[in-house]
């Protein structure tokens, strides 16, 4: 059998307890395109699960880590290095010291355009501020995560994401049943918004989700410690389930 993944556990986890039913694993390796679980209501309905992971940004925060975010220079003015989310960042640490621009050049806060050089590493801009300990050091900056936050940020960003994923309404279709579920977990490198939603910080969601026809009911989540899983039905509507990802 297939080792289940950790977020399928989770899922079933999340959904047993909102639905108060059993929901079990399905999937077991022995015929393609299978869905991950069953919840156990009537005949029983497929639940597909999913995560949003970042690789191309996930790799630059893993190149970020083994490189460092900052480089001591003893230059007379401290730098800021906005990065691109496909910065080649060990290159960029090779030639930096000799590509940045005079710091009188580059004393605008919002930043001035790097050299082609670095254009073509993956720098975006560049800041020169003063430094009256004259440290120098050169910060890197990667892009931060967009989003609107407002009410209806969750609903579209897992619409956007299963739009995507083309596989998951796929599963649902061909398994078939009169609900059909998807769950979608979040990373800590999705959209900032939905982010926002899911900790309990930002308001709850309003605006029903634009599914695939195959995905009847929809299910999202974040992977981060302490957030919370919120449900989405035709006759419900958007609910807090009160079930919050556990540290394991």
């Amino acid at each position: 059998m297939v080792p289940e993944r950790l977020e399928e556990e989770l899922a079933r986890r999340a959904v047993a307890a909102h639905l108060k039913v059993e929901v079990s694993r399905f999937e077991d390796g022995t015929s393609n395109g299978q869905v991950d679980a069953l919840i156990h209501i009537r005949d029983g309905f497929p639940l597909e699960v999913v995560s949003e992971h970042d690789v191309t940004y996930r790799k630059l925060w893993i190149a970020l880590g083994k490189y460092g975010h900052s480089i001591e220079a003893s230059l007379s003015h401290d730098w800021y290095v906005r990065l691109n989310r496909l910065a080649i960042v060990r290159d960029i640490y090779e030639v930096i010291l000799n590509e940045l621009p005079p710091p009188e050049d580059a004393s605008d806060l919002v930043g001035v355009d790097p050299s082609p050089k670095l254009a073509r590493l993956g720098v975006r801009a560049v800041t020169a501020v003063p430094n009256p300990e004259h440290k120098g050091t050169i910060y890197f900056m990667a892009p931060i995560s967009t989003g609107s936050g407002g009410a209806d940020t969750l609903g579209e960003w897992a619409s956007r994401f299963l739009e995507s994923q083309s596989d998951v309404a796929e599963k649902l279709e061909r398994h078939g049943g009169e609900q059909r579920h998807a769950f979608v977990w979040g990373t800590g490198f999705s959209d900032v918004g939905a982010r926002l939603q899911m900790s309990g910080a930002g308001p709850a969601p309003a605006a029903d989700p634009t599914l695939p026809a195959a995905i009847t009911h929809l299910w999202v989540g974040s992977l981060i410690v302490g957030h919370e899983v919120m449900y989405w039905s035709p006759d419900s509507g958007w609910v807090k389930t009160g079930w919050f990802t556990p540290e394991n």
